[in-house]
């Protein structure tokens, strides 16, 4: 486990987002130029308020070269593409949150959503424009997850509980979607296909399990569970089998995302006092 040196974040600040793997780290230490330039070496896209209001910025996975994206309102989440030249993320714009698409830089932002309910915690399919995200449309109540074309077409709702599921991320194949619901009486991570069909509760458990998301170069899901006391990172199988704890660390570890390679996990944690950025190997450093 190796601390990614920044400066501290408050709870629920910090979101962690796609990281783009670009091209090599080896010494290459260019930066974004030009309009809607993407990196040329891995770079973390998070929020932060350090401004005094949220925003998007990136920086490199060790750390330096932090970059804001240039974004109007307040921004809480956001997450690349797969090639990392255009980010989807959502914005308040008056008193709505609404989800947006731009180049890496913030430049050519086209609003998708724009027609009264709140949007976010938008993601980007792995594998085509397809964005999936979170919105209190359904007058049915509570909180469903919903997808749209990147061009803002194709609007279609995923999920039709009247409790919350949040936190949707697509599987590596982009056929399927991964939440988290409080639809019982603790949290769980479900699967559903971008077409609606066959939903399926994969945790199952008595315990709150948050915060999915899929290994690019695996078959496994890696999400934060407390079923060991603290909220710590359980990895299992597409169907649900095979839990198992990946970290055992005093304090609590959220919102993981892998490196574009698979290789390793970026996540926050506060071990030390703080909501700080950490990153260790997909094993969990362990043999």
């Amino acid at each position: 486990m190796h601390r990614i040196p920044t400066s501290s974040f408050s709870f629920g600040v910090l979101a962690i987002l796609a990281t783009m793997a670009l091209g090599s780290c080896g010494s290459d230490t260019k930066s974004p130029t030009g309009p809607g330039a993407s990196p040329t070496v891995p770079r973390i896209v998070f929020a932060s308020d350090r401004s005094g209001t949220k925003v998007l910025y990136s920086m490199k996975i060790d750390g330096t070269d932090l970059q804001p994206i240039a974004t109007a309102g307040a921004t809480s989440f956001g997450a690349s593409n797969v090639d990392g030249t255009r980010i989807v993320y959502s914005s308040v714009r008056g008193s709505q949150q609404d989800i947006f698409v731009s180049n890496f830089d913030g430049t050519n932002e086209l609003p998708l959503t724009n027609d009264g309910p709140h949007d976010y915690r938008p993601v980007w399919s792995p594998v085509d424009d397809l964005i999936a995200f979170v919105s209190d449309r359904d007058s049915v109540g509570g909180r469903d997850i919903w997808i749209i074309g990147a061009d803002g077409s194709g609007l279609r709702q995923l999920t039709h509980d009247p409790a919350e599921d949040t936190f949707p991320v697509f599987d590596r194949n982009g056929q399927r979607v991964l939440f988290t619901s409080f639809r019982g009486a603790t949290a769980q991570i479900y699967s559903v296909a971008i077409d609606g069909t066959g939903e399926v509760n994969l945790s199952n458990n008595a315990f709150g399990d948050l915060s999915p998301v899929a290994n690019p170069a695996a078959d496994k899901i890696l999400f934060a569970s407390n079923r060991s006391g603290d909220f710590e990172l359980w990895t299992m199988n597409l169907d649900g089998s095979g839990q198992t704890q990946l970290l055992t660390i005093v304090g609590n570890e959220f919102h993981p995302s892998y490196t574009a390679d698979g290789s390793q996990i970026i996540y926050y944690s506060n071990v030390g006092g703080n909501n700080d950025l950490y990153i260790v190997e997909a094993t969990g450093g362990l043999p």
